[in-house]
């Protein structure tokens, strides 16, 4: 019975990370190319961007908590402080 459940465990981390979060797709990045990307809405349409331009700050590094869509429409992922920024640079 333990070795069952250590299996369904394996086999479940294995599915977890063939699967890759949604980034399955062989469409290149908006931003940088790379692929596997993911799909997000755009203003224009559909747009496909990578695990690590959706996940770090387009402007410092850091880790993504916010996403707007820029001036052409495309989303863009930032921190809180960059957004911040950009809103005060918008008023």
């Amino acid at each position: 019975m333990r070795k069952r459940v250590i299996g369904l465990l394996v086999m479940a981390a294995v599915a977890l990370f063939a699967c890759g979060g949604g980034y399955n797709s062989d469409t290149p990045c908006i931003y940088c190319d790379k692929t596997p990307t993911k799909r997000f809405e755009a203003s224009s349409g559909d747009c496909y961007v990578c695990e690590s331009c959706s996940t770090k700050c387009m402007f410092c590094d850091k880790k993504v908590t916010k996403q707007y869509l820029n001036a052409l429409g495309y989303p863009t992922f930032v921190c809180g402080e960059c957004y911040e920024e950009i809103q005060e640079l918008n008023e």
